[in-house]
């Protein structure tokens, strides 16, 4: 996925209007540069830090705490809705801002689907899946 042109100082775009701009006019479009910047940065900061929250919800479990523990990162199945959707939205929200400001018009989202559908789908996870299903308690 190549970088947001916003994040190049030397875009093309800004550099041509730069150039034709007098003093006033440059500081004008620089400070709306920084501003559209600052903007996605702070977008950027919090989706990475939703990312992170999933990433540490889905760790296993401490050991050195009392109670049940979770064995795995979410999805631990093909049969785990709650970890597919949870993953699914984590690498849509993930793919959506690496895009830039307006997104990336439901790719990640597509893309993500067609993982959680090949991974899901593929003959040998059923059949795991329904050996868990039959197999005696150990």
């Amino acid at each position: 996925m190549p970088m947001p042109e916003m994040l190049d100082p030397n875009r093309p775009s800004l550099k041509a209007r730069l150039e034709m701009a007098d003093v006033a006019e440059r500081v004008r479009l620089l400070a709306e540069s920084l501003e559209k910047v600052s903007v996605y940065g702070q977008l950027l900061w919090h989706d990475v830090d939703a990312l992170r929250q999933y990433l540490l919800a889905s760790a296993p479990s401490d050991p050195y705490l009392p109670g049940p523990h979770r064995v795995g990162a979410s999805p631990t199945g093909p049969d785990d809705q709650e970890g597919w959707n949870n993953w699914i939205a984590a690498y849509a929200e993930a793919t959506s801002v690496l895009a830039g400001p307006h997104g990336d018009s439901g790719f990640g989202l597509r893309e993500a689907r067609h993982e959680e559908q090949i991974r899901r789908s593929a003959p040998d996870v059923l059949l795991q899946a329904k050996l868990r299903l039959y197999s005696p308690p150990a």
